[in-house]
């Protein structure tokens, strides 16, 4: 019993090494702490957040709902979808009552 849970926990850690070392060395990925309480409370401030492409492996539509990370005129922002226009995607941070003033493209 013991060898087969050590066996189990060698083999859960080398997935999540192997996920890490994925997004350490692929370009179209990165990794995030989160600096504001604007997710609050589905992401906390402190919590790290890991993106990639709308067109990566790991394929998703984007809409409303969907949690998003783009840069931003302050920097990088992530915020949940709250509509999709001709003039781009309006998003909106969980804990703020409205929606960003910029659509993103």
């Amino acid at each position: 019993m013991k060898k087969t849970a050590g066996r189990a926990i060698m083999v859960i850690l080398g997935l999540i090494l192997g996920g890490l070392l994925f997004v350490y060395f692929s370009p179209d990925y990165e990794v995030y702490v989160v600096r504001s309480e604007s997710m609050t409370p589905a992401i906390n401030m402190g919590d790290v957040i890991f993106t990639g492409p709308v067109c990566g492996p790991i394929k998703g539509a984007v809409g409303p709902g969907t949690v998003v990370t783009y840069q931003g005129g302050s920097g990088v922002v992530t915020h949940r979808v709250v509509s999709i226009t001709n003039n781009g995607v309006i998003t909106r941070g969980d804990a703020v009552e409205g929606a960003d003033p910029n659509p993103v493209s």
